[in-house]
């Protein structure tokens, strides 16, 4: 907000200049020094948050949201049961191994069915009425809502090395054909069998396909349980062997018509299993996951959803392998050009990283269809330390990073490459004391227009500190002093009202572990009163910095208020630094409604309400004066447990002529 120039003293009379803070738009600045902040951004702001136009409110406060837990969940989240004809979402969490699901503020109820090892963060995936869990210890994990019961990908064993027969058309010769066989399920391949090797006295190359004369080679092999199909692979070195070909019994005649896919090797790892993810997400209809092995995993579509084979439509990527740089997580985004893109947010030691788009290409060699995976780096981008930090918002993906709060955005002059931003100037050394080490615990969560981040703080370890990026005003309101390890939101069918929530990072005086929900309504936590304090930036009487005026009074206009505020004023005069002037209290005047019990008019009105009814006015006004000259200034303020809005601070000034401070001379 520009600053009013003082008004010129004219006929003897004296003329005021206020300056009125009409909102606060501006949020909260660490960045600039104080001096150099408009008049409508704060410096502090601790637990406060921006309504309506900018108006100043004391934050949200919590209340437990069902039952508590004896250990810290390694996970939490939402899910949506449709199966029953309606909507109905549920919360789900792993404690201690096991899922456990919750509706509507009720009890934990224990899923049957298989376990996880506990002490390892679970990420959760709703598709295909499954929540597919990965912890990046165990096989893929998920709970099938249609059964109610918890499965996890369990492998099949790799086949025996097959047996060859020659047909009578060759004979043994000079010739090497040597085999492998590999098992496939749904989910992937399992490693390649002992080669065997089977000599002819022809080429492969020259094997004859007549009416008088079929050369070939018959393989079989035991059958493997759970196995879908068997893939063969082929190769006239030893070791060398690739694919020629996929069938679904135990036997394959080799004609030598099927051509080697060189670009497909026999397998060395078995994923069968699934791969063991640490984080898993949806983009582009396809589930992304993030392996312990550094390679990101796609699964197929349809009703191989979850299939990594390439052989149903999955597969694996290593990206910048051996750089020092590894993924963290895949999100589904467009280009500029507004086709769909994944995008695979990348880490380094630094907390930095980079952004990667991923494209994946249906290929057909031969017969056998693969999806060829394109990776290309976003020039200028950076990526996250912080998977539950990326979340999406008004047609944009939001994160955190080491070097600040970004935004990835496609631009109209860049067709078809994503741009990234940075946010986060005014809160830029609050940023830096977020440790690359510890940052990876950061969750966010898009709410009521505004991103919610809760960070490891001041080099915290934990998550200890919630900062809110408005999106309506553009602006950084932070910290609340409050440590939360995740943000969910959840619609419980009671009222259908979506409310936001999170699992506390702390336990209580009993050893307990709560889910709250944050609500304007509380004015608490739990019962338990905060406070909240701000302060203005300094501000002078005019551009220049060097003008003095007598501060006569401040004016506050507060909304709605119940409870009450301290607010002192401070300003710098001409002998003497900055120091506190005037404080005062503000406290809000209730009034009682009811009706009487006196008759008028010889009518009886009804009986007093049993409670009477109290509310505060739509806006108050208190004044603190001051009368001090002063050549700059500020206000604070301070509340335990309160509730209103700070509308208006407007401070009264006279111009004076002072001559120059003694202090500004040489």
């Amino acid at each position: 907000m520009s600053i009013q120039q003082p008004i010129k003293m004219r006929g003897g009379v004296k003329k005021t200049l206020p300056i009125v803070i009409s909102d606060f738009k501006g949020g909260v600045n660490s960045y600039l020094d104080e001096a150099r902040l408009p008049n409508n951004t704060l410096r502090t702001a601790i637990n406060y948050m921006l309504s309506q136009d900018g108006v100043l409110t004391p934050r949200w406060g919590t209340k437990t949201y069902g039952h508590v837990f004896d250990s810290m969940p390694d996970g939490i989240d939402t899910f949506t049961d449709d199966t029953g004809g309606t909507l109905m979402e549920y919360q789900i969490a792993v404690i201690g191994g096991v899922t456990y699901k919750a509706a509507n503020g009720g009890a934990w109820t224990a899923i049957p069915g298989a376990t996880l090892t506990p002490g390892y963060e679970v990420s959760f995936l709703q598709i295909d009425d499954k929540v597919y869990m990965a912890n990046g210890h165990d096989k893929l994990a998920y709970y099938d809502i249609t059964a109610n019961t918890v499965l996890v990908f369990s492998g099949i064993s790799a086949p025996a090395a097959p047996t060859g027969a020659r047909s009578s058309t060759l004979s043994s010769g000079s010739y090497n054909n040597f085999y492998k066989i590999s098992a496939v399920n749904e989910v992937g391949e399992t490693i390649a069998s002992a080669e065997t090797n089977v000599t002819t006295n022809r080429l492969r190359d020259q094997w004859r396909n007549t009416d008088t004369n079929q050369d070939y080679i018959d393989l079989s092999w035991t059958a493997v349980t759970g196995a879908d199909r068997y893939n063969i692979y082929y190769s006239d070195v030893t070791g060398d062997e690739t694919y020629i070909d996929s069938v679904s019994s135990n036997a394959y005649r080799d004609s030598g018509q099927s051509a080697q896919n060189v670009a497909v090797e026999a397998p060395v790892d078995d994923t069968t299993g699934g791969p063991i993810l640490k984080n898993i997400a949806m983009s582009s209809y396809r589930i992304f996951g993030i392996g312990v092995d550094k390679r990101v995993y796609w699964g197929g579509v349809g009703k191989y959803i979850s299939a990594f084979s390439p052989f149903y439509g999955g597969g694996w990527v290593e990206i910048n392998k051996g750089t020092g740089e590894v993924p963290v997580t895949v999100r589904s985004y467009r280009d500029g050009r507004g086709d769909p893109v994944n995008v695979v947010f990348m880490t380094t030691a630094s907390g930095e990283g980079s952004q990667n788009q991923l494209t994946l290409t249906a290929m057909t060699v031969g017969t056998t269809s693969f999806i060829t995976p394109e990776v290309a780096r976003v020039v200028g981008s950076y990526g996250t330390y912080a998977a539950n930090s990326v979340v999406e918002a008004e047609n944009n993906l939001f994160f955190l990073s080491a070097k600040g709060s970004f935004t990835t955005g496609a631009k109209p002059d860049l067709l078809n490459v994503l741009s990234t931003d940075e946010i986060s100037l005014a809160i830029r050394p609050d940023i830096n004391t977020i440790s690359a080490q510890h940052g990876s615990n950061a969750s966010a969560k898009f709410f009521d227009g505004k991103i919610f981040h809760a960070v490891p703080a001041n080099n915290a370890t934990s998550n200890n500190e919630v900062w809110i990026l408005d999106m309506q005003m553009k602006s950084w309101i932070r910290p609340w002093t409050i440590g939360v390890k995740k943000f969910i939101s959840y619609t419980p069918s009671s009222d259908g009202r979506e409310r936001l929530m999170a699992l506390l990072n702390t336990p209580d005086a009993d050893g307990k572990y709560h889910v709250v929900e944050f609500n304007e309504k509380y004015l608490s936590d739990d019962g338990v009163p905060f406070t909240s304090s701000f302060r203005t930036s300094l501000i002078h009487l005019d551009k220049s910095h060097i003008n003095w005026g007598k501060l006569t009074k401040s004016y506050a206009e507060l909304l709605r208020m119940s409870g009450s505020l301290s607010l002192s004023v401070s300003g710098t005069g001409k002998k003497k630094s900055l120091r506190s002037l005037k404080s005062i209290a503000i406290t809000a005047s209730l009034a009682t409604s009811g009706y009487s019990t006196e008759r008028f008019s010889q009518i009886r009105y009804s009986r007093p309400a049993t409670v009477p009814v109290t509310y505060s006015d739509a806006s108050i006004k208190k004044v603190i004066k001051v009368n001090k000259v002063i050549n700059n200034f500020r206000l604070e303020g301070r509340s335990v447990g309160a509730s209103y809005g700070l509308a208006t601070l407007t401070t009264i000034i006279v111009p004076k002529r002072v001559p120059d401070p003694s202090s500004w001379k040489h």
